[in-house]
């Protein structure tokens, strides 16, 4: 893992568990150098500003993220003095590539009956979503590769160009419908990723 370019002051949102309850925070921390030996892999050393606003006095801690195939590495959570905060996204982690194609929010989606496009990658287009008569909200997005659950780990996965529509009813996703065979297909789940904001300066 290679060194920040820059002390950038990141800010994102986390949650935590206090007493069966699920709490938010709002946490400015820059980038640290990364010590080779002294952190694993998956561990970068970070330095916490504020939480909620308020200044961190001892605000060295650990931040940690995880790969995903094809959607690059991600924040996961921060350990500050044995307290874990968890990411509420998928924050693209910026000493890591983001993968060629995908901008900040992009989606993984899982759906649950078909058996070659297990998960999908879809990109957001300019598009505004639009209110059918149900009452459900669609969303246009491009999916720009697939893979199913036997894929192997680390494969190139192909480029595609294809119009979707997700069709979101509360305040889930339920159906992908591929616009050029206009198939449906129920959706399991989605996972959004982001670029982690920034400040050149601690507001």
């Amino acid at each position: 893992m290679a060194s920040p370019s820059s002390s950038r002051i990141y800010t994102c949102e986390f949650y935590n568990h206090d007493f069966r309850v699920k709490r938010l925070y709002e946490i400015a921390f820059e980038i640290l150098p990364y010590v080779q030996g002294k952190y694993r892999p998956n561990e970068c050393p970070i330095l916490v500003h504020t939480i909620n606003g308020e200044k961190i006095t001892n605000g060295r801690a650990v931040a940690f993220t995880s790969k995903y195939d094809y959607m690059g590495t991600s924040l996961f959570n921060i350990l500050l003095n044995r307290v874990s905060y968890v990411a509420t996204v998928e924050y693209w982690f910026p000493l890591c590539k983001i993968p060629a194609g995908l901008v900040d929010g992009s989606i993984r989606v899982h759906t649950t009956d078909t058996k070659d496009m297990e998960i999908v990658f879809l990109v957001p287009t300019d598009k505004l979503p639009f209110m059918e008569a149900t009452g459900a909200f669609m969303y246009q997005y491009t999916m720009v590769s697939r893979m199913n659950m036997l894929t192997p780990s680390g494969t190139v996965l192909p480029e595609l160009n294809t119009p979707v529509t997700l069709y979101q009813i509360g305040e889930k996703f339920k159906i992908l419908q591929d616009n050029t065979t206009m198939m449906q297909y129920k959706i399991e789940g989605v996972t959004t990723f982001r670029e982690m904001p920034f400040n050149d300066i601690l507001q």
